[in-house]
């Protein structure tokens, strides 16, 4: 999946969703859900990102495949960054909605929290996808450098 359509397809469910739940339940998040989602959303993120910065592919003598993995991991780490990002900025929208620091003219609040829910939701099953890839592909790379050097014994 390309990095537009897969940023359209994170930003439409949860808009989706967002819709659904806003229209057919009378309830609202609580600042608390919010919070705990979040908290668990910036701890994920946070090994994520120490995953991709602790990889190590110095070790690989091959260019191509050097390149090629190098390639992958910033492109994982700058969508990471990108979805990080767009959760704080929903998240303190949420918080500014319902503290009432914004005047609302519309009923949008339920709205963004429901959102800001959903969104939060995807990035954080995203991330755990990726930290299990990344630490798969960290184990990748020891067992190929171990076969490499058995090898050459």
């Amino acid at each position: 999946m390309s990095n537009r359509n897969m940023m359209i397809f994170f930003a439409l469910i949860p808009f989706l969703l967002g819709v659904l739940s806003t229209s057919i339940t009378l309830f609202e998040l609580l600042p608390t859900v919010m919070s705990t989602l979040y908290t668990v959303l910036t701890i994920v993120f946070s090994v994520g990102m120490g995953i991709v910065c602790s990889l190590n592919f110095g070790v690989i003598n091959n260019d191509v495949i050097y390149e090629r993995l190098c390639k992958r991991v910033l492109r994982l780490r700058d969508r990471s960054l990108i979805l990080f990002a767009f959760d704080t900025v929903l998240y303190l929208l949420y918080f500014c909605y319902n503290s009432n620091v914004v005047v609302c003219v519309f009923d949008v609040d339920v709205f963004i929290g429901w959102f800001s829910f959903f969104f939060m939701l995807m990035s954080l099953i995203y991330f755990c996808v990726n930290f299990r890839k990344l630490h798969d592909l960290n184990f990748d790379i020891l067992d190929e450098l171990r076969k490499y050097r058995k090898s050459r014994v």
